[in-house]
């Protein structure tokens, strides 16, 4: 017996695999579709690859599931990075749906992982 309006499954692409980052203004202007990102999920050793697949064109409010280390930042554009297919077919079925981790997106080609590149908190 199912609850009205209860959920009976979630139907997932697990051929697309993407994590979602919050970022304030001033650290979305210099990011743009296509540049270079690593996650590191929590349970899996290595950072996967990934790329920025979308740039929201308008900011928000900061979602209330995301904790972020400036809680003051009250305007943030959301930014999907995407792992790749290469990735993805290495990794299999250690990606899941809901792991949380940490994104980083490079902002110069020539910036070493991950000290020098951009991170937020994912959501």
């Amino acid at each position: 017996m199912v609850a009205p309006g209860g959920r009976v499954f979630s139907m997932l692409d697990p051929v697309d695999p993407y994590m979602t980052l919050f970022f304030p203004t001033a650290a979305v202007n210099s990011l743009k579709v296509g540049d270079d990102a690593r996650i590191k999920f929590d349970g899996i050793d290595t950072p996967v690859l990934a790329t920025v697949s979308f740039i929201d064109s308008q900011a928000q409010f900061t979602p209330k599931y995301v904790e972020t280390a400036t809680e003051r930042e009250q305007l943030v554009y959301r930014v999907k990075l995407r792992v790749t297919p290469e990735e993805q077919q290495h990794l299999g079925a250690l990606l899941k749906a809901g792991m949380t981790g940490e994104g980083y997106i490079r902002q110069r080609p020539d910036a070493a992982w991950p000290k020098t590149a951009l991170r937020s908190n994912a959501g």
